[in-house]
This record gives structure tokens, C-alpha cells and sequence, in this order.
């Protein structure tokens, strides 16, 4: 997963199921620097599906559909 922050700020990175449930937590409010990133997502354990990521940093929120299929 990709990302680019505009100023340092503390991350958290979630993906959440179709009900809305948080099903892994891929960041936990680690600081991270300005400019882009890239964090890797270990679907093992994780059904075939639509999921929702959603970024916080700092203030910010940013969400966005992705679609597993292992």
C-alpha cells in the first residue's frame, strides 16, 4: 500500500470488512515523515473480498476500497 503525507504525522492504517468490522490494523499510530510510503500487508488469514483502508494521519483521513484475492 502507497501513501504520501503533505507533513510528518502519526499513522494509523486499518482495514475493515464489508460490516464495518476493523479486521487488521497495518499501522498503529507510528510516526512517519514527510513524503511517500510504502507499507506491505500480510493478507494471510484474510477471505477473498472487497475491503475498506482507511488512513489516518494526524488530523487527516483518507479512505478507499481494495479487493483481495490471494
Amino acid at each position: 500500500m502507497r501513501f504520501s503525507l503533505p507533513r510528518t504525522a502519526r499513522v494509523t492504517l486499518s482495514l475493515f470488512d464489508v460490516t464495518g468490522r476493523e479486521v487488521r490494523r497495518i499501522v498503529d499510530g507510528q510516526p512517519f515523515v514527510l513524503g511517500p510510503h510504502e507499507v506491505h500487508l500480510d493478507a494471510r488469514g484474510l477471505r477473498s473480498g472487497v475491503y475498506e483502508c482507511q488512513l489516518k494521519a494526524g488530523d487527516d483521513a483518507a479512505s478507499g476500497r481494495i479487493v483481495l484475492i490471494p
